[in-house]
């Protein structure tokens, strides 16, 4: 049996959504665009934040590897639900069976 492996890619865009939020909450910077760099696509700097606002099971699912990671970039492209049961339909999953 092969262990999961986190989606360097994900893992990469919550440290980065993390960071900004930190910045943001210091005051370091006013605003997400004043916090990116001139050559990041607009898209991703509007969908990284997001990732700082995910369920912690969710983010625990990630970084387990233990989520569909396939489209969870582009599904969140769209607004956060404010229920965090909602956060699974969004992207495209199902949360694990409690152990």
């Amino acid at each position: 049996m092969s262990k999961l492996q986190p989606d360097g890619t994900l893992v990469k865009a919550l440290g980065q959504a993390w960071r900004w939020q930190r910045m943001l909450d210091a005051g370091v910077y006013s605003s997400i665009t004043q916090s990116s760099k001139p050559s990041q696509a607009k898209s991703c700097v509007s969908r990284i934040p997001r990732f700082a606002l995910l369920t912690p099971d969710i983010v625990e699912a990630i970084l387990a590897g233990g989520v569909d990671q396939a489209g969870i970039l582009q599904r969140l492209e769209r607004p956060l639900p404010m229920d965090w049961a909602e956060h699974w339909s969004l992207i495209g999953s199902t949360p694990p069976a409690p152990t």
